[in-house]
């Protein structure tokens, strides 16, 4: 509920501060990063969760997504180097990977609280972060996202830095692992865009 109100609040922050058409190209370029985060985090958190419960291979899942990560990451540059104001984004996304893992980690050890009070943390600094970077316009709301998605960032890797550490320090890249997490990330990465229905509603709302 929170989140939701700080939500609004952003809706109307955006609706007042920018020019409509520098905010529909942000909106466009923000919708396109979350598309790419279906790729890159195919399935994260959710479908790691029970991998680290079971303690299955979680390095081999991380890696992969990591390659993948970087992939985009190199494409987001060549776009960046022509669209310099979306290069924030492209920044952005090896640390999402960071970001979903860790929420992996808090999940399967029930710490959801933690998980939802960095969600808010970031709707809470959009807000913020909207106003001051008002003059900005397209640039302005980019750079408000992605700092707002940083900060958190920053909190959940000191909450899990020990068993991050445990993921990243065995590099493996096992075929067999990457298949089946694939087959169920995928799987949920489907459901998990269904979600994306919601903020397009509320885009709707503000229309």
């Amino acid at each position: 509920l929170l989140s939701k109100v700080f939500g609004y609040f952003n809706l109307l922050v955006f609706a007042n501060l920018y020019i409509p058409s520098e905010y529909g190209k942000a909106a466009f370029v923000y919708s396109l990063f979350n598309i790419v985060l279906f790729v890159t985090c195919l399935g994260l958190p959710d479908t790691l969760v029970p991998w680290i419960i079971r303690k299955k291979d979680t390095s081999s899942v991380f890696y992969f997504l990591l390659i993948v990560n970087a992939v985009f990451f190199l494409a987001g540059i060549a776009v960046a180097s022509k669209y310099l104001w979306v290069l924030p984004f492209v920044l952005l996304l090896p640390f999402v990977l960071i970001d979903h893992t860790a929420r992996a980690i808090l999940k399967a050890d029930y710490k959801y609280h933690i998980s939802q009070m960095a969600s808010n943390i970031f709707v809470a600094l959009i807000l913020v972060l909207a106003i001051l970077f008002k003059d900005y316009q397209k640039f302005g709301i980019v750079l408000a996202f992605s700092i707002a998605y940083f900060i958190p960032i920053i909190f959940l890797f000191f909450k899990t830095k020990d068993k991050l550490g445990i993921i990243i320090s065995r590099f493996q890249l096992r075929i067999s692992t990457i298949k089946e997490y694939v087959k169920k990330g995928f799987s949920t990465a489907i459901i998990a865009a269904s979600f994306a229905f919601l903020p397009w509603i509320d885009a709707s709302i503000l229309g």
